[in-house]
């Protein structure tokens, strides 16, 4: 009840005053016409797809020309929007009541003769200024927008009847990182220029500004620049790749990347080049985050390589992951262990006791020096050689048993030194645990 009263005595104020505000308008400064603002440089764009104009009418406005003010600095911003805006509409407030606040256009496809009618059709009202509840209706206006939105208000911030900076928050929730609210303030009232420049700092991107500044060609000119141009052609990561090309932002520095901005993965196992601690990993096997392949019993060699999984803990390998002894030199048709081996096979035995209950295969492989049925009668008695002395180090000689299988399974070249020495080994294999 208390509310339509005021809204009534605020109308019977408006018709009592109406003919002397009308007969006394004072004189508005100039703005600028122009032509629709071109990008400021190759590189830039219009990142701006709808506008939603706010425009005070309250009854402040009446005074020291600032609805005059308002329709200038309106008309020449509408005039040098650029070509590319989707679409736009107006928002009033202010102009009977004390919440009054009206779409005088929705939402649609933006049309620069349109917008400038509605612009020349402005007048003072006999309203508070319902600033607050303007941007909260807006809410809706905005809801069937795609794409990025400028919010403009124009507006003296005097006798604002509720914090603005609620619906403000509101808004940026609802829309996010699509919508940034822009202020002009007209008149004098520091309070009012404080509450427009809350307005646009709360939206977390918006520029406050005041209508003098924007008299200039040049002023306006930067005022709509920086509303709708971005630049595109930013390479924000240093890559090499422009940010509208880059699918893979935020690179680090001196990171080689692709034509899409991504960085190198050379072996395609879906681990970066530069994170890459295990490069050159075969096509379809699984990696860690370091684009290593797994290595499941922890003998250094992966997975998808190893012939003997499961190895024990602390026995030595070959190259294909099985249990070896490796680096035994026999002396020329002999098979008896040199005392600088005992080390080597001192390890082993140590593996054996770890896992008692172990049995296991000693194989005995030569390279292909000799004759077949020499390195087969070689290979047996050197197996039994390396048993006996597990046997002699306290290992339950049930536990094992031995096999020569000469030349036959090299697991190197023949052809090199290297070779012939990788392929002379004794091999353990595990029977049972």
């Amino acid at each position: 009840m208390k509310r339509k009263t005021v809204g009534l005595l605020i109308v019977f104020f408006c018709l009592l005053t109406a003919a002397g505000c009308a007969t006394t308008p004072a004189e508005a400064p100039g703005f600028a016409m122009m032509q629709p603002v071109p990008p400021p440089a190759l590189g830039y764009t219009v990142i701006v797809d709808n506008l939603l104009v706010v425009a005070d009418i309250s009854r402040s406005m009446k005074e020291d020309a600032k609805i005059e003010i308002e329709r200038g600095v309106l008309s020449s911003f509408n005039s040098g929007i650029p070509q590319g805006l989707d679409s736009a509409g107006m928002r009033t407030f202010g102009k009977s009541t004390y919440d009054d606040t009206i779409l005088v256009q929705p939402i649609q496809s933006y049309d620069r003769t349109a917008m400038a009618s509605l612009i020349d059709d402005l007048k003072a009202g006999c309203g508070n200024t319902p600033l607050a509840w303007a941007l909260t209706k807006a809410q809706g206006d905005l809801e069937d927008t795609q794409g990025n939105i400028a919010v403009l208000v124009v507006s003296d911030g005097e006798n604002v009847s509720r914090d603005p900076i609620e619906p403000v928050l509101e808004l940026k929730e609802m829309y996010r990182d699509r919508l940034c609210i822009h202020t002009i303030h007209v008149g004098e009232s520091e309070e009012g220029r404080r509450i427009m420049q809350s307005v646009a700092e709360h939206s977390g991107c918006g520029m406050a500004v005041i209508a003098d500044r924007l008299q200039s060609e040049a002023g306006m000119r930067d005022f709509i620049t920086q509303i709708f141009y971005e630049r595109t052609d930013r390479d924000s990561d240093g890559d090499g790749v422009l940010d509208a090309a880059d699918r893979c932002p935020n690179t680090p520095p001196n990171v080689k990347v692709d034509g899409r901005g991504c960085p190198l993965d050379s072996d395609k196992d879906g681990v970066p080049d530069y994170l890459d601690k295990c490069p050159g990993t075969p096509a379809g096997v699984k990696v860690d985050e370091n684009g290593c392949p797994p290595d499941s019993d922890g003998d250094g060699v992966p997975d998808y390589l190893d012939r003997c999984p499961n190895t024990p803990k602390g026995a030595t390998v070959d190259s294909v992951g099985c249990w070896s002894i490796q680096g035994i030199n026999f002396e020329y048709n002999k098979f008896d262990i040199q005392p600088q081996y005992f080390d080597v096979l001192d390890q082993n035995v140590q593996v054996l006791k770890n896992n008692p209950s172990m049995r296991v295969e000693i194989k005995g492989h030569t390279d292909s020096i000799g004759s077949m049925g020499y390195n087969q009668t070689l290979s047996e008695r050197r197996a039994e050689a390396v048993r006996d002395y597990f046997v002699s180090k306290g290992v339950d000689p049930s536990r094992m048993s031995t096999r020569g299988l000469g030349e036959t399974q090299p697991i190197a070249t023949n052809e090199t030194p290297e070779g012939r020495a990788e392929n002379r080994r004794i091999e353990i294999e595990i029977l049972s645990r």
